[in-house]
């Protein structure tokens, strides 16, 4: 038998008791992920604060996004390349932001998948796919263009053919 420890020294390093519980397990997984047995002391890390500060931004943009509807699909033309005529359109998954803006899926994507949040962004693109959307433009098929693994075991969406 084995036992990991991930510690926070308080009150130095931690004011409440939420933020020394969040700090020791945040250091606890650490421990974990090197070894099995292993003790590791919660440190200070610039970098690591920076980016828990983005994430929390990145969250809020993205809920706020999904609250406002402004988690939109767009649609792309697959052309066949013999009589370059579409051969289906491809659903494409943007964030509309202020100014007229958009974010590309590749930029809102894999921030929503680290954050735990692609759940509400793939339910929101199926709820603007269902059959009593109404879209703006009609398409045979469509396909969600940066599929997450979930998407991937389900197949996706149907084709409407």
């Amino acid at each position: 038998m084995t036992a990991s420890i991930g510690a926070i020294t308080v009150p130095r390093y931690a004011r409440t008791a939420d933020e020394a519980v969040n700090r020791a397990q945040e250091t606890l997984d650490g421990a974990k992920r090197r070894r099995a047995g292993s003790f590791s002391l919660w440190r200070p890390n610039v970098e690591r604060d920076a980016q828990r500060r983005v994430n929390i931004r990145v969250t809020d943009e993205i809920v706020t996004a999904l609250n406002e509807r402004r988690i939109v699909t767009a649609f792309e033309p697959v052309v066949e390349a013999r009589s370059r005529q579409p051969a289906f359109y491809e659903c494409l998954v943007r964030m509309e932001q202020d100014g007229g803006q958009a974010l590309l899926a590749p930029d809102i994507v894999p921030v929503a998948e680290r954050l735990g949040l692609i759940r509400l962004v793939d339910h929101r693109v199926l709820e603007l796919r269902s059959p009593n959307s109404r879209p703006r433009r009609t398409c045979g098929s469509a396909s969600i263009s940066h599929p997450t693994p979930r998407w991937t075991r389900t197949g996706g969406l149907r084709s409407n053919r």
